[in-house]
């Protein structure tokens, strides 16, 4: 079982609260900088975000690395958590 599927098993379980859905359609912005500020904000929520996983995912193909990195680090402190 590789890190993904670590995630796809635990999202399902998931029932995002308002904040975490805000920070979810925040990730589906325009703004690079609204972007990264969401995937801060997820990572310090910790397990609770697991809902914003696959926005994260998608963010790890994004032309900007910050972003990228951004969203890197919040799936790592999602998971590091949950273990």
């Amino acid at each position: 079982m590789g890190l993904f599927d670590l995630f796809k098993k635990k999202e399902a379980d998931a029932t995002p609260s308002a904040e975490v859905r805000a920070l979810i359609a925040q990730l589906g912005s325009g703004d690079a900088r609204q972007k990264t500020a969401a995937c801060h904000a997820l990572a310090k929520i910790g397990p609770p975000a697991q809902a914003a996983v696959p926005a994260l995912m998608d963010l790890l193909h994004d032309d900007d690395g910050d972003l990228c990195n951004a969203a890197a680090a919040a799936m790592s402190s999602i998971e590091r958590r949950l273990a």
